[in-house]
């Protein structure tokens, strides 16, 4: 993603400042993984924006946010006194894909209390740009744009590296060769022996080779960077790359589903860091995920895009208007 936006605030204006806070804590109700928090954090940021509310984060599961993102050019730090003895509601909008109707009519209306916290996955930047309530809302600069860059703005204007993940970033691309290319591959497999209680299956180890036969046709690929979420992948890319294949190592979980094991923050480190360096690769292949398709929405590079798909790979085209 290469297209620069200039961004204009078209928040219309409130008499009294309310609030949009997006939440992830360890309640019962769940969050998602780190690209469904993504995608939930990018529709409640433009849809605080179009409501006239100050947009803020609260996440704390299974790490406070702010260990590895801090805020950027929209400050989305609310503290605790800032709202305390306002009136609260909270909201759960989880794994509908239409999107809820509260977009379509007067969202102040419908929810009229000081603060909102909103627990959500969903896209719903579309939603928005089309609504009849809202669209003329939507900050000029991106309201005809696809959600691919909408997501790619929205992201930047809120987020930048905390300076210890920063840090740990650079650590790890300084090790890397500066004269060749940076092949990368994103293999998710979801339910398997490393997160069993995942969904259902999207790949098998069986035909991850023919993805390994496709990264070796890069000549000057001197190192081949392999994210999963199995270990069992991780052991096959560096039987049969060797010294060329790179990962960040360390602990592999999902960050929602095995949050409250020990070292799941070690853990939520490890698979930020593997996005963030997927989204420096200049030849990325995603799978069907949310997690490397958000890494390429992040990229500032015209990254070459391919998509793995249970054995198969395809230049991916649809990226930048797809919803994941």
């Amino acid at each position: 993603m290469t297209a620069k936006v200039r961004y204009t605030d078209n928040k219309p204006k409130q008499s009294r400042i309310q609030y949009i806070i997006y939440l992830c804590d360890d309640g019962p109700i769940p969050c998602g993984g780190w690209a469904d928090r993504q995608r939930g954090i990018v529709g409640a940021y433009l849809l605080a924006n179009v409501t006239g509310r100050r947009f803020g984060i609260n996440m704390t599961f299974p790490s406070d946010i702010k260990l590895f993102y801090v805020p950027n050019i929209v400050n989305w730090y609310i503290r605790e006194s800032e709202i305390q003895g306002l009136s609260k509601e909270f909201l759960r909008w989880i794994d509908n894909r239409n999107g809820p109707k509260d977009v379509n009519g007067d969202f102040n209306v419908k929810h009229p209390r000081d603060v909102i916290f909103l627990r959500t996955n969903m896209d719903i930047i579309t939603q928005i740009q089309n609504s009849p309530q809202y669209g003329h809302l939507v900050p000029e600069t991106f309201r005809n744009l696809n959600r691919g860059t909408v997501f790619h703005t929205i992201w930047h204007l809120l987020m930048k590296p905390s300076l210890h993940f920063e840090e740990r970033i650079d650590m790890f691309m300084s090790k890397l060769p500066r004269t060749d290319e940076l092949i990368c591959a994103h293999v998710r497999m979801r339910r398997n022996p490393t997160i069993p209680n995942d969904g259902s299956q999207i790949n098998s180890l069986s035909t991850v080779k023919y993805l390994w036969t496709f990264l070796s046709k890069f000549p000057n690929a001197s190192r081949v960077f392999i994210a999963t979420d199995s270990i069992d992948v991780r052991l096959s890319a560096k039987k049969y790359f060797g010294s060329r294949e790179i990962d960040i190592g360390g602990m592999v979980l999902h960050v929602d589903r095995q949050g409250k094991k020990p070292n799941a923050v070690w853990g939520f480190e490890m698979a930020l860091l593997d996005q963030a360096v997927l989204s420096r690769c200049p030849v990325l292949v995603v799978s069907k995920s949310g997690f490397s398709c958000r890494a390429a929405m992040m990229s500032h590079l015209d990254q070459e895009l391919y998509e793995f798909n249970n054995g198969t790979i395809s230049p991916y085209l649809r990226l930048k208007s797809e919803v994941f």
